[in-house]
């Protein structure tokens, strides 16, 4: 019986959610848009520059082969 929560198991398919995350450009904010971007879901986040919110999409394009950039918004 497992007994931790996996987010690559546990989210279900997010395809045509929409998902508004803030401070996600580090930290769990980060976390949070990498793992839903993963399982289809379109996000909005927030960041403080464009320079760190072009920082944090390149991240999660390049530790999900499967988020599009088209998700990350």
């Amino acid at each position: 019986m497992r007994t931790i929560w996996d987010p690559r198991v546990d989210i279900p398919d997010l395809n045509g959610k929409v998902a508004v995350v803030t401070g996600g450009n580090s930290g769990i904010g980060l976390q949070t848009i990498k793992h839903l971007a993963a399982h289809g879901a379109k996000v909005y986040f927030t960041a403080r520059s464009e320079a760190k919110a072009n920082h944090a999409r390149d991240y999660v394009l390049s530790q999900n082969p499967d988020a599009s950039e088209e998700r990350l918004i």
